[in-house]
């Protein structure tokens, strides 16, 4: 399924690119999911920064009705590249699933407001699979409808931190 989402964020695309692939923001997201377990990574070649984020969820953590089905937990593993173009900052994010038949993928592409204030407009697109023989389609339609909610909040984390 593919859901495409806007944002805006208060800062220049350079300085919102740098924030989404930080260590803090890492910890921000980890912090807002109750889960202290997790490995953050950071590369850095000229222009290029690739991240590595690995979260470990407890059953505990998860919504209540993915409890029963989720009784292990989670590993979720968010591995993200940055790349600089003449008129925008792309970040690609390929995310693993470890615990739950769910894979999923990401570009986020940054570019500079029209407006006065140096502001950032993001276009956020995902896309996503869940992998359960006859529910998969209903999940993914459920899923999708709290995409923009969960992008909406992430935005707002963000931005707290520019």
């Amino acid at each position: 399924m593919q859901v495409k989402h806007e944002a805006q964020y208060q800062a220049s695309p350079a300085r919102v690119c740098e924030v989404l692939l930080s260590e803090e923001l890492a910890q921000k997201r980890a912090a807002a999911l109750g889960v202290t377990d997790y490995f953050f990574e950071r590369k850095e070649s000229g222009s290029l920064i690739q991240t590595v984020t690995r979260v470990s969820m407890p059953a505990s953590v998860l919504p209540e009705q993915s409890r029963r089905m989720l009784s292990n937990g989670l590993e979720v593993t968010v591995e993200s590249s940055s790349r600089s173009g003449a008129a925008a900052e792309t970040i690609d994010l390929a995310v693993q699933v470890k615990g739950a038949p769910v894979s999923a993928a990401a570009t986020i592409t940054l570019a500079e407001s029209s407006g006065a204030i140096a502001n950032t407009d993001a276009l956020i697109n995902v896309s996503f699979q869940v992998r359960v023989p006859f529910l998969g389609a209903a999940i993914e339609k459920k899923a999708a409808e709290q995409i923009p909610s969960i992008l909406a909040n992430d935005a707002a984390l963000v931005n707290s931190l520019l």
